[in-house]
């Protein structure tokens, strides 16, 4: 398997509203080299969805093959569907009841929750200015599954993080 070869994208929230309007978290994660893209979100209408992953995810990088998707009716929606066709990108679907078929961003959302507690201030109203923070350090830490960082195996080298957030990251990333 190579990077890039099977993205999952999931919707994580709700969230408390925070000062910026944002209430939901679009996730998107590569199964094989573990490298995650969270962007902030109002709403997760198909709409928004489709805007973030062309805006933030393809029209950076490259666009993946195929998208991983829980049955979500932002995933289900026309529009979704014809982004993906124009694209020539395949969806494929977690199968109804059985979230372990999308176990690998729905175990980043468990992670990603527990970072933001701690990070966040009391009423986590400012959840979306630590996102970028918080995802730079998940991708500096060794995931057991694959023995090394995301972003050794998606960006082919290291990059530094601030000692003291990666500290408070005490818990081996699975």
């Amino acid at each position: 398997m190579l990077p890039c070869n099977l993205i999952a994208i999931d919707i994580f929230g709700p969230l408390p509203i925070t000062k910026n309007g944002n209430e939901y978290i679009m996730v998107e994660g590569d199964y094989y080299t573990k490298y995650v893209e969270a962007f902030a979100i109002p709403n997760y209408s198909a709409l928004v969805v489709a805007d973030k992953l062309l805006t933030k995810v393809i029209c950076r990088s490259e666009c993946p093959e195929p998208f991983h998707t829980d049955q979500g009716r932002e995933f289900e929606s026309i529009l979704f569907s014809t982004m993906c066709e124009k694209l020539d990108v395949n969806k494929t679907r977690t199968t109804p009841y059985h979230p372990q078929s999308g176990g690998f961003v729905k175990r980043f959302n468990r992670t990603l929750r527990q970072l933001l507690g701690i990070f966040c201030n009391e009423n986590q109203t400012d959840w979306d200015d630590f996102l970028p923070f918080l995802l730079m350090a998940y991708r500096n830490s060794v995931q057991k599954s694959t023995r090394c960082t995301p972003n050794l195996l998606m960006i082919r080298r290291e990059s530094s993080c601030p000692i003291p957030l990666l500290s408070k990251m005490t818990y081996q990333i699975e």
